[in-house]
C-alpha cells in the first residue's frame, strides 16, 4: 500500500533531522572539531584520561576519514548513553536492588527511511509496542517483538520479567540479530565485539563532562561540527 503524501513528506522531513543529529560528514575535518571541543569541555586535570580516551576510539591524524566517522559516533553515544547505563546497573546491582540489564543489538529491520540494518537508539519502539505486527519482514523480528511484549507485561504484572535473570550473578539479557532475546552470562557477553567496557571506565573517569561532550557531539550543540 502506497503512503500518503503528507506521510511520505513528513519522513522526508524527520529524516533529515535524523541525519543531523549524526556525526556530521560533511566536515573537511572532524578531527580538529573533536579535538577543540574535548580541551574547551574537559578539564586540564583529565587530560591524560582524555588522550586515554582518544588512543582507545583510534580518533588521531592517522585514522581514515570513513573510520574517523565511524569510531566518532560510537564514541558519542557511549558518552551519552552507554556508559551511564552501564555503571547505573552496577551501581544498583553492587547496593543490593534488584537488576534487569538488557542490551538491544538487534537491528532495525526496515530499510527506510533511516538507519536500516542498524540497532540504534529508539529502534526498540518499533518492537515493543506491537503497531507493526502485521508488517514485520519475517519471523524473527515477530518473535523478538513478542517476546518483548511478554517481558514488559510480566515485569509489569509480577516484578521479574519471566524467563529473565537477575545482573550480573545470572547475566544479561541480549537482542541477538541472529536468535533473539538471549541471557549470557556477564563474562561471556563483555567478550562480544560489541561491548566497550575497558573504553566506559575511561569515560566514567571522564564524567560529568563526558556528557556534556557528547551532546553537544551527537546534536550539534553550539556549531560544534562548523
Amino acid at each position: 500500500m502506497p503512503l500518503h503524501p503528507d506521510f511520505e513528506n513528513i519522513l522526508t522531513y524527520f529524516q533529515g533531522k535524523i541525519f543531523q543529529m549524526n556525526i556530521a560528514t560533511d566536515r573537511p575535518d572532524p578531527l580538529t572539531a573533536l579535538l577543540t571541543s574535548s580541551k574547551n569541555l574537559i578539564p586540564p586535570s583529565l587530560s591524560s584520561d582524555l588522550q586515554s580516551l582518544f588512543q582507545a576510539y583510534s580518533l588521531n591524524e592517522s585514522t581514515p576519514l570513513p573510520k574517523l566517522i565511524e569510531q566518532a559516533t560510537l564514541l558519542s553515544g557511549d558518552l551519552i548513553f552507554q556508559q551511564m547505563i552501564h555503571e547505573t546497573a552496577f551501581t544498583l546491582s553492587m547496593a543490593g536492588k534488584r537488576v534487569f540489564y538488557y542490551h538491544w543489538d538487534f537491528p532495525n529491520p526496515y530499510s527506510s527511511p533511516f538507519f536500516g540494518g542498524i540497532a540504534h537508539h529508539f529502534v526498540d519502539c518499533l518492537f515493543l509496542f506491537q503497531t507493526l505486527h502485521e508488517i514485520y519482514p519475517n519471523d524473527l523480528v515477530r518473535s523478538v517483538a513478542e517476546d518483548m511484549a511478554r517481558y514488559w507485561i510480566s515485569f509489569a504484572v509480577k516484578g521479574t520479567p519471566e524467563g529473565w535473570g537477575e545482573y550480573p550473578l545470572e547475566g544479561v539479557m541480549v537482542v541477538d540479530p541472529q536468535q533473539g532475546w538471549v541471557m549470557r552470562s556477564r563474562e561471556e557477553d563483555e567478550r562480544s565485539e560489541r561491548r566497550r567496557n575497558k573504553r566506559w571506565e575511561v569515560i566514567q573517569r571522564l564524567q560529568p563532562f563526558a556528557q556534556t561532550w557528547g551532546d553537544q557531539m551527537a546534536n550539534r550543540r553550539d556549531g560544534f561540527w562548523k
